[in-house]
């Protein structure tokens, strides 16, 4: 008899999951969010929308000007820059905007910050040692650490996807030059090593590679290295400007924009074959580039619509739409980390669905 309720058990259970699988993906998970940063209000301020354009909230909404804002790796936090202390300061807020706290709260600037993936640490620049250096900090604010600590300016602070390892630019080399250094500060190594001025780097989603925009010959392209410097490569040979390679959430593409004086375009480019191209082919300025978590659409910045404006299109370039159609520029959009809403509905189907055929075996053997 028990093995017979038991059977039925497991087939009710197993009807509930495919349940949830249909019902869930007949009703997809909500639109991510994207962050930007807005001047429509007079000053730099964060600006929150759906990945539709809909719904576009001020969430920083102080005279001080707002800026680089950072999703923390479970979309519970935004850390940002804020000078509404009279400095440039590291804050956080809630999603919603609510629950602001000055993280650094120093006299000196401190500006780009970066949450490490596991989301134990965020990632800094600073001036308060009278030149730029690396610093890191716990989500709270506690255990500022200089990491960098040399006479050079370091920026642009990227962490490895491991959260073992920190890349960043800096001049310590009179040059401008990529350097690695483990997440204490620990061994430095110069994986660029050129007499050109090397910047922005970015790290491949499986720390294989970094990619960075080197100064060859006469103008910027991209070039892939390993994190302990070995096989570098010339990715891009462009002879036009090639600047801010950003890694797909996949790690088979690359997107990169070629700025010029009045106009710019976003490419992506295969970082194994080489193989590239031009994702919006405008006549006007496109830039600052940003991949979806699930690796269907990116958004850029444009003007070509007249001011700068956030927009969307399909990884291909195709039907792009322009979302935060405002009569201001608009720029830095991050979107959203991504969240699988299919597989939590699911366990939470599984759950409630178990509870109950418990409480049921339950009361059929007390009866």
């Amino acid at each position: 008899m028990y093995w017979r309720l038991l059977t039925l058990l497991s087939a009710i259970l197993l009807l509930t999951i495919t349940i949830c699988l249909l019902v869930l993906r007949q009703h997809p998970a909500p639109s991510p969010w994207i962050l930007f940063v807005s001047s429509r209000d007079g000053n730099s301020e964060i600006y929150r929308m759906r990945s539709d354009g809909t719904r576009q909230i001020n969430l920083s909404n102080h005279p001080g000007d707002d800026s680089y804002p950072e999703w923390s790796p479970d979309g519970t936090w935004i850390v940002f820059t804020s000078e509404r202390d009279g400095n440039s300061d590291i804050w956080k807020m809630r999603p919603n905007g609510r629950d602001k706290q000055n993280l650094t709260n120093h006299p000196d600037d401190d500006w780009q910050p970066r949450w490490s993936p596991d989301g134990r640490w965020i990632v800094f620049a600073s001036n308060r040692d009278n030149n730029v250096e690396i610093y890191k900090m716990r989500p709270d604010g506690s255990q500022q650490t200089n990491l960098s600590r040399y006479g050079g300016n370091d920026l642009t602070p990227r962490w490895s996807p491991d959260s073992q390892s920190i890349v960043f630019q800096t001049d310590r080399d009179r040059n401008n030059e990529i350097y690695v250094i483990k997440a204490d500060g620990s061994k430095p190594v110069n994986v660029s090593r050129s007499v050109g001025s090397d910047t922005n780097p970015a790290w491949s989603p499986d720390g294989a590679l970094i990619a960075y925009e080197g100064f060859w010959d006469v103008t910027t392209e991209i070039f892939l290295v390993r994190p302990d410097g070995t096989e570098r490569r010339n990715l891009t040979t462009n002879n036009f400007p090639s600047r801010n390679p950003r890694w797909s959430p996949a790690g088979n593409w690359l997107i990169y924009e070629t700025p010029a004086n009045s106009y710019g375009d976003v490419y992506r480019i295969d970082p194994y074959s080489g193989a590239q191209e031009n994702l919006t082919r405008h006549v006007f300025r496109d830039g600052a580039a940003f991949w979806s978590p699930d690796d269907r659409w990116v958004t850029f910045v444009s003007d070509r619509d007249g001011p700068l404006q956030i927009y969307r299109a399909n990884t291909d370039g195709s039907s792009p739409q322009n979302l935060s159609r405002n009569g201001s520029n608009e720029w830095n959009p991050v979107v959203a980390p991504a969240i699988d809403l299919v597989w939590s509905g699911v366990m939470v189907g599984i759950l409630a669905v178990g509870m109950l055929l418990v409480g049921m075996f339950t009361a059929y053997r007390r009866y």
